[in-house]
């Protein structure tokens, strides 16, 4: 069989939803022929059965034997898809961009830059929260240790037992509300 014929038959596997062949058949198909639409199709095979990794690849090589902007475009729209199911915003970012460059008026590009870009700033700004928490926290740690460090006072000529029941009852009073409910924490 010649590599278009392959192709084909491997265009009518991917139709009916049977990506692991159509896989096979546009491998076969790109070992007799090297073509960017074979490429291209292979990598929305491997897209398709959840092989990201390996599917941007596949656009990432079509992409530069693609003449026509709008099925490079198209290659690298793909390529995004597969860098954000990958979590790699930035490389998405860039791929939605470069579609965008090919082909302006490409809408899901268009969209899918803005969808990355949102997810990339909520990630940011949870990850720097969680930083700042840590630190927090980690500050806190410290002043505990502090606190549990210094050495008991006995100068007001109380003895260690009745301080520490004095500030328990301190704390115990500072903590309850008028009506005698345990403190509102702000939940």
């Amino acid at each position: 069989q010649s590599a278009s014929d392959l192709r084909r038959q491997a265009d009518q596997y991917y139709q009916t939803e049977q990506f692991e062949q159509a896989e096979e058949y546009y491998r076969k198909s790109l070992a007799l022929e090297r073509s960017p639409e074979a490429l291209f199709n292979l990598g929305n095979a491997l897209y398709k059965q959840g092989r990201f990794e390996e599917a941007a690849g596949f656009f990432e090589a079509a992409r530069d034997g693609l003449g026509r902007s709008g099925q490079r475009a198209d290659a690298w729209y793909n390529y995004g898809n597969a860098r954000f199911e990958e979590m790699d915003l930035e490389s998405a970012i860039e791929a939605y961009r470069n579609a965008l460059l090919d082909e302006p008026e490409h809408s899901e590009a268009r969209n899918n830059l803005l969808l990355s870009k949102m997810l990339l700033e909520q990630m940011q700004n949870q990850e720097q929260q969680q930083t700042a928490q840590a630190e927090e926290s980690e500050g806190e740690e410290g002043d505990e240790q502090d606190f549990m460090e210094s050495p008991d006072r006995e100068e007001d000529g109380e003895d260690e037992e009745h301080g520490e029941d004095e500030a328990d009852d301190s704390l115990a009073d500072a903590y309850q509300q008028e009506d005698g409910g345990s403190p509102d924490l702000g939940e």
